[in-house]
């Protein structure tokens, strides 16, 4: 093999993909809420989706204590179809949430572009521990660091998207509900990250031959 067609083996070995790439943009897709242990789970294309609170008693997803019968999880809610929200969508999964109370998301891999939609945020504040840009709403959410407050106006009742940059494995805010009737609707809208894979051995070995090769072929000339 000529020192030129090694050289060029040595460069594809070494711009065989090593870093993140992606699997596409998808919502959550909730699969479950329980609102007896405070949890709900579902999955972000590939990544598995966990949401947890340090709420101590079962009205997570209720402000009035009920059971959760607002969340969706079969694709028919409608709450993000608005112009309020970036990607809207007719219809898609909604978790619920009504109580003042710490919350925590992880994913399973990191997600890139990571939405979160915010439907009837209501005079709610939600303080997030991952700086956000907020990228559409209804004019009705106010900014202040990493805090989001909405203005209670029927019937848009503050709706909105926020992008949390980078790659994020965990989300985690604090919620203050100022009115024990209203309640948060929320969506996530990402790309999972995927880590390229490493190269084989074998591929190292064609590495190390053409890379031993190419400075052989140097001596000879010198």
């Amino acid at each position: 093999m000529q020192t030129k067609q090694l050289l060029a083996l040595a460069t594809a070995v070494l711009l065989a993909p090593l870093g993140i790439g992606s699997a596409g943009a998808v919502f959550v897709d909730w699969t479950s809420a329980d609102a007896t242990a405070n949890t709900a789970s579902g999955t972000l294309g590939s990544a598995n989706v966990s949401l947890t609170t340090t709420l101590a008693v079962p009205n997570m997803f209720d402000a009035n204590g009920g059971v959760g019968s607002v969340n969706t999880t079969n694709g028919t809610s409608t709450v993000f179809a608005g112009s309020a929200f970036t990607p809207s969508v007719a219809t898609t999964d909604a978790i619920h949430l009504g109580a003042t109370s710490s919350y925590s998301i992880l994913f399973s891999q990191p997600i890139s572009g990571l939405t979160l939609h915010l439907g009837q945020l209501a005079n709610n504040t939600l303080t997030f521990g991952t700086p956000f840009n907020l990228v559409s709403s209804d004019g009705e959410l106010s900014v202040v660091a990493n805090s989001i407050t909405g203005t209670a106006s029927n019937p848009d009742d503050a709706n909105g998207s926020l992008v949390f940059a980078g790659l994020v494995s965990q989300l985690s805010w604090t919620a203050t509900n100022t009115n024990p009737a209203d309640g948060i609707f929320i969506q996530l809208f990402g790309t999972p990250a995927v880590i390229g894979a490493v190269p084989e051995p074998g591929s190292l070995a064609l590495l190390a031959i053409a890379l031993t090769a190419l400075g052989i072929g140097r001596r000879r000339r010198a």
